[in-house]
């Protein structure tokens, strides 16, 4: 707000953000006033933590197995009392996540697939001839199992916080709009049940479930006058045009062919909705 913005775009990622807003509340004690105030929620929630907690399991799907350990409490203490030392152990993550025991520490397509194949648990190697990538559909489907009281904890905490971001916005008369941003795994959907024969069961799982949360995202903004615009559309566009949107590995994130076309969406839907001239 300090920057004084005539529009917000809230970005809204279907990969990991239910359990990032579960977490932040649940488990780092913040924004209180976000908390289930429901005995039922608080209840099913606590059970499901005293069996495994959310940040272990998707740590755990994260990490395909890998469960070795390098902080201690006073490594714990450090981190979040030091911005400087957050941001070195944040990009220490980071590059132990780009190159996870990688031959060589390459990122060319053997080693990729290679590696993948060992892990066959948590991945499932995609290569039609055109496309090629490494799907993690255990990892996505984690965050986005609708079952899991706790991901619904989060799809209300996200919900919620939107809301409230959109009336700040409109009391500071600033436009603002919620971009949709898929998994990798429903970019791809229509290619992969064309030309992939053993389909895991996490990953028809996974799309069913982002499916009916991307439903349930729409009509509840809907209903609230928010606009959004949706990107799954324009990165499936990509692979229709021959460009693949996402990186060939593992990483569920788009890369620079998807973000020009996340970007020129958001930016013909501006002109097309006149936002800015609205905001003057």
């Amino acid at each position: 707000m300090e920057l004084n913005p005539k529009l917000i775009v809230e970005a809204f990622y279907a990969g990991n953000d239910l359990y990032d807003s579960f977490s932040i509340v649940y488990g780092k004690k913040q924004l209180p006033e976000l908390r289930s105030s429901d005995p039922d929620m608080l209840k099913s929630v606590a059970e499901l933590e005293d069996i495994e907690p959310f940040t272990e399991l998707t740590n755990r799907l994260f990490q395909m197995g890998n469960t070795e350990r390098e902080s201690t409490a006073l490594k714990d203490f450090i981190a979040e009392h030091s911005a400087f030392y957050g941001l070195l152990r944040a990009v220490k993550s980071k590059y132990k996540y780009i190159f996870r025991k990688l031959p060589n520490k390459s990122i060319d397509w053997n080693s990729i697939e290679n590696y993948a194949n060992q892990k066959k648990e948590y991945c499932q190697v995609f290569d039609n001839g055109q496309f090629r990538t490494v799907f993690t559909p255990e990892y996505r489907l984690c965050a986005l199992d609708l079952k899991d009281r706790r991901t619904l904890e989060g799809l209300r905490i996200s919900l919620e916080a939107i809301v409230k971001m959109n009336d700040r916005a409109l009391h500071d008369k600033i436009s603002f709009i919620v971009l949709l941003i898929p998994t990798k795994e429903l970019v791809f959907k229509d290619i992969v049940w064309q030309d992939l024969v053993n389909i895991k069961k996490s990953y028809q799982d996974l799309v069913t479930n982002e499916e009916l949360f991307w439903q349930r995202t729409k009509e509840y903004l809907q209903e609230r006058g928010i606009v959004f615009i949706d990107g799954l559309q324009a990165l499936k566009e990509c692979l229709e045009n021959g460009k693949q949107p996402f990186p060939i590995s593992w990483d569920g994130h788009i890369n620079a062919i998807g973000h020009r076309a996340i970007a020129e969406l958001v930016l013909s839907k501006i002109n097309e909705y006149r936002i800015l001239e609205k905001s003057n």
